[in-house]
């Protein structure tokens, strides 16, 4: 079963980059651009300037491009395993092979963005930049777990509410603009705080940042881990629950 997995991983990582002339330099790219954009707005349009002590201890521009990755990868993750079982439906008609595959390697593919737009990063992240991905590791793996098990929810239900799938964009786009990634979570006024909370991607991407400013907090990484788990056994659940009747609605 694992060689099953990484052949079908590979295909879809060569699927994803054919005829590509950068390759993979493309996963840095657009993030890359993001960063670019919101420092420009902040630094010399809006000319605000975020003190190190409320940017994780980090260069602003280092903490916007960490906190790109690991949202680009997964958003990726998510999008792509969604959609993967709808875009393999002939695949999964005709080839004995259990749909969660098709979703796994999907889901690993685009959270690749998180490990590959942090090292291409490294050039950019000037200040102990090794030190930095190196502590991020844990949370990383924290990262897909809980895409996984939110990709393996949506993907289950997508098969049966084909509309599903394109609400993720609208979704993601204000989901975004809520968890402190372009903006330090200091910036938030008091009464916003505890409506910021309520949003377990918070706990997610203040590891992040705690981790990537070399201040190791125990509780954080288990919050990390816990919200992480309980998606993924959603996920699981759900996937169980649906994937019985897939070959007669794909």
């Amino acid at each position: 079963m694992l060689k099953l997995i990484l052949q079908s991983i590979k295909r879809d990582f060569k699927y994803s980059f054919a005829g590509s002339a950068f390759g993979t330099i493309w996963l840095f790219l657009s993030p890359l651009f993001q960063t670019l954009v919101f420092y420009y707005i902040f630094e010399h349009i809006i000319k605000v300037r975020f003190p190190k002590e409320v940017t994780a201890n980090m260069p602003y521009s280092a903490y916007l491009i960490i906190g790109i990755a690991f949202w680009t990868g997964f958003v990726q993750a998510i999008y792509r395993g969604a959609n993967s079982l709808l875009d393999n439906r002939n695949l999964i008609k005709k080839v004995p092979i259990p749909p969660y595959i098709y979703i796994l390697s999907s889901c690993t593919v685009g959270f690749l963005y998180t490990p590959m737009v942090l090292l291409y990063s490294i050039p950019l992240l000037k200040f102990e930049s090794v030190r930095v991905i190196v502590s991020l590791l844990p949370v990383i793996f924290a990262w897909y777990i809980l895409a996984l098990g939110i990709a393996l929810l949506l993907a289950s239900l997508t098969v049966y509410l084909r509309d599903l799938s394109q609400m993720l964009g609208p979704l993601f786009n204000f989901l975004f603009y809520t968890v402190p990634i372009v903006y330090p979570y200091s910036l938030i006024p008091e009464g916003l705080k505890m409506l910021v909370g309520i949003n377990p991607l918070f706990y997610m991407i203040e590891a992040v940042y705690l981790q990537a400013s070399g201040f190791i907090d125990p509780r954080a990484i288990f919050i990390c881990y816990t919200i992480s788990l309980v998606f993924f056994l959603m996920g699981v659940l759900v996937y169980r629950r649906l994937n019985i009747g897939f070959y007669d609605v794909l």
